[in-house]
This record gives C-alpha cells, structure tokens and sequence, in this order.
C-alpha cells in the first residue's frame, strides 16, 4: 500500500511539472521521488510512534511482568493502529487490517508417516522415512563410555 501511494504522488508531481513547463515555467522543479518517499515513511513513522505513545504505559506493564507476548501484541497493535491512520482506512478495511500480524504458531503432529508401511504404492517413501528415523535415531543418541 505504501508503494502505491508513493507511486500515485510521483505521478502526480510529474504531471504537475510537465503542467508547469507547458506554462513555459522552465524554473519550477516540482517534488523528487526521494523526497516524496522521505514524506511518506515519516509520516507513516509519526503516525506508528503516536499509537506507541498511546500504549506507552501498558507496554511499560508488560516490560516489568516480563510478559513478551504481551510487548509484542501491544507493539502491533500500535503499529497496525498507526497504518490504519496514515492510510486513512475506514470500515471494513480498517477492521481487516487489525489482527493481520498476529503471530500464531501452528501445531506439527509427529509420526505423519506411521502406518503406510503395507502400501505398496508408497514403498519408495517408506524406505526414506525408515532411513530417516533410523538417521534420526543415531543423531539423537548419547555417547558411551
């Protein structure tokens, strides 16, 4: 989204430099991408540390629990309100941007190949998932003696 933005007021500053030299102000620079880019990060950074600003005291909570997850959530829920502001979302585009970067971790279940060893069409992955375990087997053994 930033970059789009960025692009629209390149564009933008072009068109209006090429309005000015059609008016014959030959003299007249318009904005520079750098500049433009510069404008946008710092007001998206402005925006980020307000709603940091916001929850100041309960990140200073969390610091002395020594409550991480709870540092993190408040941290992208400032940056997350921060975007929701500088891009100026309302409604249902600025209820999906909350939550997006939740960190979630995702349950494995071991064994997934237990139980195919009577396929036949599968003999090939059997005999990997047995050189495997086997593998894993001497890797995690403790030495002797």
């Amino acid at each position: 989204m930033l970059n789009q933005k960025i692009q629209k007021e390149v564009e933008e500053a072009h068109l209006k430099w090429e309005e000015d030299k059609a008016k014959g102000n030959e003299s007249f620079q318009g904005e520079q991408e750098h500049s433009i880019r510069k404008r946008n990060l710092d007001s998206l950074h402005k925006a980020i540390d307000t709603a940091i600003e916001k929850k100041k005291h309960r990140l200073s909570y969390a610091v002395r629990i020594r409550d991480t997850s709870m540092q993190w959530d408040l941290i992208v829920a400032a940056v997350e309100e921060g975007v929701i502001e500088f891009f100026e979302l309302k409604g249902k585009e600025a209820t999906k941007m909350k939550g997006r970067s939740k960190i979630t971790f995702a349950k494995r279940t071991k064994r997934l190949l237990k139980g195919i060893e009577g396929e036949e069409s599968n003999a090939d992955l059997v005999s990997r998932a047995s050189w495997l375990r086997a593998a894993a087997g001497h890797h995690t053994k403790l030495p002797t003696g």
